[in-house]
């Protein structure tokens, strides 16, 4: 069932899965963008406070939140409120709630506890000591299988969330794009693309990077895997961190200094993430001094695969959307990132 993407989106569940809202005024000025372009939204309801200020609550509060979006049946797409910090611990509570309802639903199980929340060392450590989970490659079913064709949209600590629905079992659509508290600061360009996509959910735009910027000549086509460097780092060693052999790899940043890029680049080749990668594309690293360009270009000439700079992806004004998994055409010296297939064809060629 595609019938979503074969329609303008016209409802949108807004959740926070990571920190709050700094700024409500921001965050309604988000949503009235969103409503002005035709989009009815509604927003999941603000959990309690959360053990650190940094979170929107509970880790099981926000998980289940995030999972209970996917189960409206006439939403059309999940949408994140902000980024921040917090998404691979609501990813191990969404786990550990998962895990709890395979037990209930199992008719030898007469009588279960409710899964604990995952605030804990003890409950995080004994999560973790699940032999289910001994394998990375084999994650559990996360989100609803049966609405994988629902996009869930976001970016920066999102990042760990856009993975995790491209690595269930059953993929789901994950669009790399503006967070809701993003929407009024893009350009006209990003503005254009984002109401573009939300009339035509099922094609995305072909992204055109600056001119006088090709680290590394050369064409390259494969699926693509979009997000946050510091999040891509962050998930090395874990369900979420993608397979890119035979893939093109889009990064992004924000405020960090080169020594930080450089140790995260490190990071991902040290630890083989990189391995049989065919394209890197590089996104908008705002807030970074130019000494970051000169760190990126020398990896990529290290990498010697087809690399293209400055595409508008990005926590700035510039942010157009990318869709995971679908495959892209890089074509450095042309300065060019272009999408070969639509939403709908990535749903049915990766239908269980």
């Amino acid at each position: 069932m595609v019938t979503a993407l074969a329609r303008p989106i016209q409802r949108a569940r807004v959740v926070l899965p990571s920190s709050p809202v700094p700024d409500l005024a921001v965050f309604e000025a988000g949503l009235a963008w969103l409503r002005a372009a035709g989009v009815q939204v509604s927003v999941a309801a603000s959990p309690a406070p959360g053990p650190l200020p940094y979170l929107a609550g509970p880790d099981l509060a926000r998980a289940q939140a995030l999972a209970g979006a996917f189960a409206v049946e006439d939403v059309d797409v999940v949408w994140c409120a902000r980024g921040g910090t917090g998404a691979l611990r609501t990813l191990t509570a969404l786990d550990a709630v998962e895990a709890w309802a395979a037990q209930v639903s199992d008719r030898r199980t007469e009588t279960l506890p409710a899964p604990a929340p995952m605030g804990s060392v003890s409950a995080v450590a004994a999560h973790l000591d699940d032999p289910a989970r001994a394998s990375r490659r084999s994650p559990r079913q996360r989100f609803d299988a049966r609405r994988r064709h629902v996009p869930l949209i976001g970016l920066s600590d999102a990042t760990a969330l856009l993975l995790a629905r491209q690595a269930d079992p059953a993929p789901g659509v994950a669009i790399h794009g503006p967070v809701i508290t993003q929407l009024t600061r893009l350009d006209e360009g990003s503005a254009s693309a984002m109401r573009a996509w939300l009339a035509q959910p099922d094609s995305l735009p072909v992204l055109r990077a600056d001119p006088g910027l090709v680290p590394v000549s050369g064409r390259a086509e494969g699926a693509l895997v979009a997000g946050n460097l510091a999040l891509l780092a962050s998930c090395c060693g874990t369900p979420e961190q993608p397979e890119l052999t035979g893939k093109i790899l889009l990064i992004e940043e924000i405020a960090e200094p080169a020594y930080r890029v450089d140790r995260m680049m490190a990071q991902l080749v040290r630890s083989g993430a990189l391995r049989g990668l065919r394209g890197l594309a590089l996104g908008r690293f705002e807030g970074c001094k130019a000494d970051v360009t000169d760190c990126l270009v020398w990896w990529a000439q290290q990498l010697a695969i087809p690399c293209v700079g400055r595409v508008p992806v990005g926590h700035g004004s510039a942010c157009w959307p990318v869709g995971l998994g679908l495959r892209y055409l890089l074509a450095a010296d042309e300065g060019l990132l272009a999408p070969l297939e639509g939403l709908s064809a990535w749903v049915a060629r990766t239908a269980p």
